[in-house]
């Protein structure tokens, strides 16, 4: 370590089986040029791979302190890890990251540091690129081009968990990440609209690459997944956030219409002229699906469309799941 010093910054960085990744990360911290002290803190979600080896052996441990905090493997993803780490947290400032982000900027500390010392400041964001390949089983696939539909309808947010930063004593106030709500994702959404209440939401000139699917691979299945657990996100979000959240016109629309469309293909085709419905169903959805195409290279993503309506009504019905955890969470906080 470069110095004893209390630390002004925390860096926390959940992972688990980064191996692949987590030197991006590592990299960019160590290069940082700043007299500033900081701590580096890793959440471990049980990895099984070499990640903890290779954040052992990284240079950046000369030049910060580096603590990795094992999980128990009851652990409940990463909204939790987040929470924990900066339980163990003494900088003054969280800096939150994932191991597949890049930042060439050495002065990305210092800058962060000088925004939050402006009394109205409460966090930072900075400018994060997406770099990854167009491949199906990727996790950059699942970012261009199933949320390419729906979550090209929200205005971005100014607060996520690559590399940006809040103040230790706002984080505290605030009780954290809600890791009860949004512990399966979501929890940046959440987070943004209570930050946002405590204070300025300061952008940085400092620009950064997430590498997405550069460590992690999805399946078809995980695909669905995921995207059933972002519509519930966005139903609990719409519900109790929605006048913070400035969601642009046309979602509910969208959502109304596509719901109905899914109904009433499947209810005149499927009894009637199976199986050639089957073959009708499958064009509707690459139709359906046509405007996401400019996000893509792969020949092999022509199977997606086929889960079309299907991913309609799994889009209405988890959006509407989420309205109604949303609800019954505020009754029971309201009693």
């Amino acid at each position: 370590m470069a110095n004893n010093n209390i630390p002004e910054i925390s860096v926390i960085i959940p992972f688990k089986n980064e191996g692949k990744t987590i030197c991006y990360i590592l990299d960019s911290l160590e290069k940082q040029s700043t007299d500033i002290p900081f701590e580096v803190i890793l959440a471990d979600g049980c990895s099984t791979d070499d990640t903890v080896d290779i954040i052992k052996a990284h240079p950046l441990n000369k030049k910060a302190e580096v603590i990795v905090i094992p999980l128990p493997p009851d652990n409940h993803g990463m909204t939790v890890a987040r929470n924990m780490a900066a339980e163990k947290a003494r900088g003054k400032y969280l800096v939150f990251s994932q191991s597949d982000i890049q930042v060439e900027d050495p002065q990305a500390l210092e800058k962060i540091a000088i925004a939050l010392e402006a009394d109205d400041a409460a966090g930072t964001y900075c400018i994060m690129n997406g770099v990854g390949k167009d491949d199906f089983e990727s996790y950059d696939f699942w970012g261009k081009v199933v949320n390419a539909r729906y979550l090209n309808n929200v205005n971005k947010l100014d607060f996520s968990t690559k590399f940006n930063a809040v103040k230790h004593e706002t984080f505290k106030k605030m009780n954290g990440f809600d890791d009860k709500r949004y512990a399966w994702g979501g929890e940046d959404f959440d987070f943004e609209v209570r930050l946002s209440r405590e204070g300025k939401i300061v952008e940085t000139d400092i620009v950064g690459n997430h590498l997405h699917g550069l460590g992690r691979r999805q399946t078809a299945g995980g695909l669905v997944n995921k995207f059933c657990r972002n519509a519930e996100v966005m139903g609990a979000c719409y519900l109790g956030y929605v006048k913070y959240m400035n969601f642009k016109p046309g979602l509910k629309n969208m959502i109304i219409k596509e719901a109905m469309l899914c109904l009433l293909v499947l209810s005149c085709l499927v009894p009637h002229i199976w199986p050639w419905s089957f073959l009708l169903v499958f064009l509707a959805g690459i139709a359906w699906q046509a405007d996401a195409y400019k996000y893509i290279r792969d020949w092999k993503l022509i199977c997606l469309p086929f889960f079309g309506f299907y991913i309609m009504f799994c889009f209405t019905f988890f959006f509407l799941k989420g309205i109604m955890l949303q609800s019954t969470s505020v009754r029971l906080d309201a009693s």
